[in-house]
């Protein structure tokens, strides 16, 4: 079973005695930085917990409900995370699953990253004659 949600998914049996249960309507409304909470909240299946995919950090909403989402959007921790990310560039592969075939950059990538930690770990000289 998948540890977070899907958007539109049955949660009565979850927040079951939850003061303020999940509302599917939180992950669309736009937070203070112009972006939806959904672009970086999950629901878990966890009674009254939701998960931010930018600090990996699980909150609890079940006293506070939505408060909690826009609290967490402006603890410093998160806009730090988020500026680090949109200041920074995936590597190649990164976002590869399995079943999607690593294209030929991801490819000429992982060679040249074998053959640099096989150089390393066998102590060879590294010359470069043209």
């Amino acid at each position: 079973m998948a540890m977070f949600m899907k958007p539109g998914e049955d949660i009565k049996d979850i927040d079951k005695g939850i003061k303020n249960k999940w509302r599917w309507a939180w992950i669309e409304d736009v937070g203070s930085d112009g972006k939806p909470f959904g672009s970086w909240c999950q629901k878990l299946r966890q009674p009254g917990a939701c998960y931010c995919t930018v600090c990996a950090r699980k909150l609890m909403y079940g006293t506070s409900g939505e408060k909690v989402l826009s609290r967490h959007e402006l603890d410093p921790v998160h806009k730090a995370t988020v500026r680090a990310l949109q200041h920074t560039s995936r590597l190649p592969g990164a976002t590869a699953t399995a079943d999607i075939p690593p294209s030929m950059t991801d490819r000429v990538t992982n060679l040249k990253i074998r053959l640099c930690s096989f150089i390393v770990e066998l102590d060879l000289s590294w010359r470069m004659d043209f």
